[in-house]
């Protein structure tokens, strides 16, 4: 059966409907888990709260794929794609961003230690543990080229988020510590596709940890994310790859790897060991030492072990450095004078956080609508500019360095956005 009849409403209205439909488009179900402890096995939506949500979401959802077809179940970009407001969450991008940050009392001690080896457990523990902040099912809004968001955490830290790309969709941030002893930056461009019953989405880009005490510098990058039974099925959310920390000027490297022990042998190895457990990431802790230690320049030496479940804990060297049940979380607070291009000011967003759904939709398909135009006048004057240096190229030649070093590229012409009339 086509996805153009399936479009067209030819089976139930339903979760089961749909579950139908994508077996007849030869989309299978998705596996169970492989892990002997269910608890162990990703973030499932079970409370009552999120079980309405989710049944809101497919829905909405369902109702949109009868309009637009199947064809976004092929592995397509969520990216690009508009969804239906219903899916989304009332806030930006790049207020979820500040989730991964909740442990901030992590960066505080850090920045107190003396020894670079304790530091980087510490900012290990402050990686891991946000990773289990970021388990809404909603979808934040994508932010607009030139949006920002502006908060402080406890103690004075100050936040600084801006979207500096439209395509692709680039994030940056900055968050500072109030007495300057670290400065966090980092820039994330988030992708994100869809294929049978299963979202995968990773945002790439490194993040840097900069402490003036020592002029070092630790950065890491984040994991893949799979949203599971999308459509039908029990909602799971796990986190999958791995995680890389390096902290160049003190010579200490560590690779955590989620679910280690699915990666080491073949089938039948692991059917005699044991099933697996997905949530669990494991990794070692290198340091290399200096020639003068009288160990060879450069060689690795382990400095700890790092084992723990996402979810609820981390463990170094048998240590707990964080337990969910009693690390205090932090939220951020938006500033009272944010600039004019704050994410706050968005007329979707609040017509969302106001239920008022339809109102929600018109604004969203408006700014969508005037990020598209923008872009293709961002073009239209790169084109231009282009073709300008190339003229003035072929008549000097011996000029043409400086003519090229005079492109305007997207970020310099004006990218001001219209977040609402």
């Amino acid at each position: 059966m086509g996805t153009e009849r399936i479009s067209r409403g030819s089976v139930e209205e339903s979760a089961e409907g749909l579950e139908e439909a994508m077996r007849e488009m030869g989309m299978g179900h998705e596996e169970e888990s492989s892990c002997h402890d269910s608890h162990t096995y990703g973030y499932r939506y079970t409370s009552p709260e999120e079980r309405a949500e989710t049944k809101f979401q497919r829905k909405a959802t369902w109702e949109w794929l009868k309009k637009v077809g199947f064809k976004i179940f092929d592995g397509s970009s969520l990216t690009s794609i508009s969804l239906p407001v219903k899916v989304f969450e009332p806030r930006s991008f790049l207020e979820r961003l500040a989730d991964n940050w909740a442990y901030i009392d992590y960066l505080r001690r850090a920045a107190e230690q003396t020894d670079p080896l304790e530091r980087f457990k510490l900012i290990i523990a402050f990686v891991v543990s946000g990773l289990s902040k970021q388990t809404g099912q909603s979808k934040p809004f994508n932010p607009i080229l030139g949006e920002t968001y502006q908060a402080t955490f406890e103690g004075g830290i100050t936040v600084y988020c801006e979207q500096t790309s439209h395509h692709p969709p680039i994030s940056r941030w900055e968050v500072r510590d109030s007495q300057g002893r670290f400065d966090y930056t980092g820039d994330g461009s988030w992708t994100a596709h869809i294929r049978a019953n299963t979202a995968k989405g990773h945002q790439e880009g490194v993040n840097r940890l900069h402490f003036t005490a020592d002029d070092a510098e630790v950065t890491w990058d984040l994991p893949a994310i799979h949203l599971k039974n999308v459509m039908w099925g029990e909602r799971t959310l796990l986190y999958t790859g791995e995680m890389h920390f390096e902290d160049k000027k003190n010579g200490l490297s560590c690779e955590l790897v989620f679910d280690p022990d699915a990666k080491t042998g073949g089938y039948f190895a692991r059917m005699f060991k044991g099933k697996t457990c997905p949530d669990l990431l494991r990794g070692d802790i290198f340091q290399s030492k200096p020639e003068a230690s009288g160990s060879t320049p450069g060689a690795k030496q382990k400095a700890g072990t790092v084992e723990g479940v996402w979810l609820s804990h981390l463990d170094i060297e048998k240590e707990r450095v964080w337990d969910i049940r009693r690390a205090h979380s932090h939220k951020p607070t938006p500033v009272d004078d944010p600039l004019p291009t704050d994410c706050r000011f968005r007329q979707d967003l609040i017509a969302l956080k106001n239920k008022d759904y339809e109102e929600a939709q018109m604004w969203k398909e408006k700014l969508e609508q005037k990020q598209r135009e923008d872009e293709a006048r961002r073009k239209r004057s790169v084109d231009s500019t282009t073709g300008s240096q190339r003229q003035r190229s072929s008549t000097s030649k011996r000029n043409s360095w400086k003519t090229l070093n005079c492109i305007h590229t997207p970020a310099q012409v004006n990218t001001e956005p219209i977040i609402s009339e």
